[in-house]
């Protein structure tokens, strides 16, 4: 029985002294090489800037803390302790033997330094305009029919009001805002008033009140409810009576009436200006 043997053909390998000399081998080495040196330059320059804004930091804590460059201290000492400079020249906290638990808080002077240097002043002068008109327009929708929106309102009025008050507004000032909030949201309510009763009744001029007009009418209809609603949250409940908005129709009436006289003439006018121009 003859011995047979599977897959035993052998390959066969350039040596390594092949291999080096090989010009992409060597090219190759080259270019990791230069890489590594890179990286390696990188890094120490990294670590070097890192090392330089420690050391400035330490240098801005140490001036910050130190009486000499900074004169400015607070009479406050919580358990009879302050700092002193040991033998070192480091900062540490020492407390008196006697009555170590005492503490005491100069009022004149309580914490003012620490305030000039860690604290962040907030100056809300150079949007005093902008938070003015905020405050109108939140005290208009304050009066909102829509609840969640009037409590919301409610609460952004009386935040920014603190925030005026602050600043140096009155509260007379602030009645002021507040009525010339309310009396521009009644003019508006009045113009809106006014557009919706002048798109109903063109409407029912040009469809009268077929099946198609039916849905546009429902809608101003709605609509003139939530106005006249409106108007009764801004305060004035009685405005929208029956006369005021039969006044208010008569205008818009008059209004639709005068443009319908003013297409008229400009389609006559067109009409004799083609007749002119047909007859020559």
């Amino acid at each position: 029985m003859s011995d047979t043997r599977i897959g035993s053909t052998s390959l066969s390998r350039p040596s390594a002294q092949k291999m080096s000399a090989n010009p992409y081998y060597e090219k190759l080495q080259e270019t990791l090489k230069v890489q590594k040196e890179e990286a390696t330059k990188q890094l120490a320059s990294q670590s070097d800037q890192l090392a330089k804004v420690e050391k400035e930091t330490k240098e801005q804590v140490a001036t910050a803390l130190d009486k000499k460059s900074d004169p400015r201290e607070d009479n406050v000492s919580i358990g009879n302790t302050k700092w002193s400079k040991n033998e070192e020249g480091k900062y540490e906290l020492k407390a008196a033997l006697k009555d170590p638990l005492l503490t005491s808080v100069d009022l004149k002077n309580d914490g003012n330094t620490i305030l000039k240097l860690f604290g962040q002043k907030i100056d809300f002068s150079p949007k005093l305009s902008q938070l003015q008109q905020t405050y109108m327009q939140n005290t208009v929708q304050a009066k909102s029919s829509n609840f969640f929106l009037s409590k919301y309102a409610q609460f952004k009025v009386g935040l920014i009001g603190q925030m005026l008050t602050a600043m140096g507004v009155t509260p007379e000032e602030l009645q002021i805002m507040q009525k010339k909030a309310l009396e521009g949201a009644s003019e508006e309510n009045l113009n809106n008033m006014g557009e919706n009763i002048y798109n109903m009744e063109l409407t029912e001029l040009l469809h009268g009140k077929s099946r198609k007009s039916k849905k546009s009418l429902a809608m101003y209809a709605e609509a003139q409810q939530q106005l006249m609603q409106q108007m009764t949250l801004l305060g004035k409940p009685n405005y929208w009576s029956k006369s005021r908005f039969l006044e208010e129709r008569i205008k818009q009436m008059k209004k639709i009436k005068e443009e319908f006289k003013q297409e008229r003439d400009a389609l006559a006018y067109q009409y004799e200006f083609l007749i002119q121009e047909v007859g020559t």
